[in-house]
C-alpha cells in the first residue's frame, strides 16, 4: 500500500515503465534476498545470478543496484567460504556468476564498458538541464544531499516537476524509525542490508553523477522506502501495544494510517502535480489529436494539415511531440505550416495543404475549446480555437507550398 501510493511511483508507472522497470527489480532482489538469507539453496543463488543478468541490460538505475548486490554476493560467499572450508559455497558462487551472464544475454558481446557503466554521467560530465543542482560539488557533499532526498532535499527531473522528497514528513519519521531499528536494532539480516542499500543506492545512482537527485534515477529507493516505513509502523505499533495492550485504540490508528496513506495517493490525481510541466500548448495538441480521432472526414486523410502560429512551430518538431502523433493517429503525414494570423492557442485542422500560410480564417468552421477550467482537459484560464474547413470550403486560388515541418507517417508494423 505504501509504495504503490507514492507520488514517484504513480508518476512513472503511467508514463515512462522502463523507469519503473527499476522499481520492479529491485522488488524481484529484494524477494530473493530475504530467501537468501533464510536458506540460500542453489536455486537461489541461480535466480538472484539470473535475474541480476537480465536487470543488468534494462535501466542504470536497476543496473547499479544489481552490481552492489552481486558484489556483496561474492563478497561474503568469499568470507564464508574461507571460514567454512565449505567446496558447496564455492560451487554456489559458480551457478551465481554463469546465471548472471546468462541473464544479461548477447548483449554481452557488443556492450563495452562505457555503455554498461555510463560513464557520461560521471559527475565531470556537463548537462546543462541541471546545472541549477551545482552538480560539480564535491561528492561528499552530494552524497549528504542525497541521502536527504528521502525526507528533505526534493528530486529534480525534466518529467516529473513536482520537486519533493520521496516522502512526506510523517512518512518520514516513519521511515527513520524503521531505518534505525533495522541498521542498529533489529537482527533480521534482510532488514539490515535492506538499510545499507538505503545507503549506497543514493550514492552509486545520485552523488556520483552530473544528476544530484534525478528522480529516475533514484527509483530504486521506491521499495526500500517503503519497507523501512513499514517497518516503523510496525515497530510503533509494538511499543504501542506494549503500553496501552488495548486492541480498539490501535485499530483505530491503523485505520487513519492506512486512510493517510491512501490519501496521498488521492492526492496525487486530485492536485495534479503531474501537469505542472504542461504548458498550454500542450494540452493544444492534445485536443488536436482528440479532434482529429473524432472526425473521420480528417482522420481518415493519408495526409493533414496544421497550420500554427510562427512561435508554436518549434514545438512540433519535438521528437516526442511527432511520436504521440504518430502513435495516436498511426499511417497518417502531419505537414506543419505557419500562419501569422494564428495566435499561440489557435491551430488550423485541414486535408488540404494548400495555402495554409494565407488562409484567411474566416474561410473556415471555429471551434472554441476549455471556455472554463476542467481538471486533466483545460488549463486554467485559457481557451483554445480550433479552425477546420467546411464542408464545402471557399478556398483561394490553389497554391502548393513548402512545409515548415513534416511529421513522417509511422511505419506499419508486419506480423
Amino acid at each position: 500500500i505504501i509504495l504503490i501510493n507514492l507520488p514517484l511511483f504513480l508518476y512513472y508507472s503511467r508514463t515512462e515503465i522502463v523507469v519503473l522497470f527499476s522499481c520492479l527489480f529491485t522488488l524481484i532482489f529484494l524477494y530473493l534476498l530475504q530467501i537468501y538469507f533464510k536458506n540460500a539453496g542453489f536455486e537461489i543463488y541461480a535466480l538472484l545470478g539470473l535475474s541480476l543478468g537480465f536487470a543488468s541490460g534494462f535501466h542504470t538505475s536497476a543496473r547499479t543496484v544489481a552490481v552492489v548486490i552481486l558484489l556483496f554476493l561474492m563478497i561474503n560467499s568469499f568470507y564464508r567460504i574461507k571460514k567454512t572450508k565449505e567446496i558447496k559455497l564455492l560451487v554456489k558462487l559458480y551457478i551465481l556468476l554463469v546465471f548472471c551472464f546468462i541473464g544479461f544475454g548477447p548483449r554481452i558481446l557488443f556492450t563495452t564498458r562505457d555503455i554498461f557503466f555510463q560513464t557520461r554521467s560521471i559527475a565531470s560530465a556537463g548537462n546543462d538541464l541541471f546545472n541549477s543542482i551545482a552538480y560539480l560539488k564535491p561528492v561528499f557533499g552530494n552524497y549528504i544531499q542525497s541521502l536527504l532526498v528521502y525526507i528533505k532535499e526534493p528530486t529534480f527531473s525534466s518529467h516529473y516537476q513536482d520537486f519533493k522528497p520521496v516522502l512526506d514528513p510523517i512518512l518520514g519519521i516513519l521511515f527513520i524509525i524503521g531505518f534505525i531499528y533495522s541498521l542498529f536494532l533489529s537482527n533480521n539480516k534482510f532488514l539490515k542490508f535492506v538499510s545499507f542499500l538505503a545507503l549506497v543506492i543514493p550514492f552509486t545512482n545520485s552523488a556520483v553523477t552530473e544528476a544530484v537527485n534525478s528522480d529516475n534515477r533514484l527509483i530504486p529507493l521506491l521499495p526500500l522506502s517503503a519497507i523501512l516505513v513499514a517497518t516503523g509502523i510496525y515497530r510503533i505499533k509494538v511499543l504501542v501495544k506494549a503500553c496501552i495492550n488495548k486492541i480498539f485504540p490501535i485499530l483505530i490508528c491503523e485505520i487513519l494510517l492506512i486512510t493517510y496513506i491512501i490519501y496521498q495517493g488521492i492526492n496525487f490525481f486530485w492536485s495534479e502535480s503531474a501537469s505542472k510541466q504542461y504548458t498550454p500548448l500542450d494540452f493544444l495538441s492534445m485536443h488536436t489529436i482528440y479532434y482529429i480521432k473524432n472526425h473521420d472526414q480528417v482522420y481518415n486523410s493519408n495526409t493533414i494539415c496544421l497550420a500554427v502560429s510562427p512561435v508554436n512551430v518549434a514545438y512540433f518538431k519535438l521528437l516526442h511531440v511527432e511520436e504521440q502523433y504518430q502513435y495516436f493517429i498511426p499511417y497518417t503525414q502531419f505537414q506543419i505550416f505557419q500562419n501569422n494570423a494564428l495566435s499561440e492557442n489557435q491551430i488550423i485542422i485541414s486535408s488540404s495543404c494548400s495555402n495554409l500560410e494565407n488562409f484567411k480564417l474566416n474561410l473556415y468552421k471555429q471551434t472554441s475549446l476549455c471556455k472554463i477550467y476542467q481538471k486533466f482537459i483545460c488549463p486554467k484560464n485559457t481557451s483554445f480555437t480550433i479552425f477546420t474547413e467546411n464542408d464545402q470550403p471557399i478556398r483561394p486560388p490553389y497554391n502548393l507550398i513548402e512545409p515548415d515541418h513534416i511529421i513522417p507517417r509511422a511505419p506499419r508494423i508486419i506480423p
